[in-house]
């Protein structure tokens, strides 16, 4: 029966302390050689990229949430100025329809004479006021198209 070769653990314990480390291999004595390298400056470099892996997903969750957040306003504010042209619209729409209409009864004379003058203010009235009608008309086909509820 022989006894272990404890040379063996004692090699392997300097080893792992890095007592020997260096460039050459250095043989042991039954003969085998030995490389040695340093990894410390490995392991730390593998450290360091863990940590900006890590640093970088916390980075990028936070940049998602803010994304999340200013969609969320986005949304919100689009359906308020889609209230608010809807609310718009009939409040301008319903006292111009009106004024149109008044013009156009007064032109035709039909609440009595009207003056030359006067019929040409009255329809530079009418003129402006189709003119905004339009306008205005433009401006809810437009969020229409912007909300899908109308196509080219």
């Amino acid at each position: 029966m022989s006894l272990p070769d404890f040379s063996k653990l004692a090699l392997s314990a300097d080893i792992a302390a890095g007592s020997h480390v260096s460039d050459e291999p250095w043989l042991t004595p039954e003969g085998i050689a030995v490389f040695s390298i340093e990894i410390s400056a490995r392991k730390q470099a593998e450290a360091a990229v863990l940590r900006a892996n890590r640093e970088l997903e916390a980075t990028v969750a936070e940049r998602t949430a803010q994304l999340q957040a200013a969609l969320a306003r986005a949304e919100a504010a689009d359906k308020l100025k889609s209230a608010f042209l809807a609310t718009m619209s009939h409040a301008l729409r319903t006292p111009l329809n009106s004024i149109i209409g008044f013009t156009g009864i007064v032109l035709q004379r039909l609440a009595g004479p009207v003056s030359e003058e006067q019929q040409r203010q009255l329809t530079m009235v009418m003129g402006s006021a189709r003119h905004l009608l339009e306008l205005i008309n433009d401006v809810l086909d437009l969020s229409k198209i912007e909300s899908g509820r109308m196509t080219l």
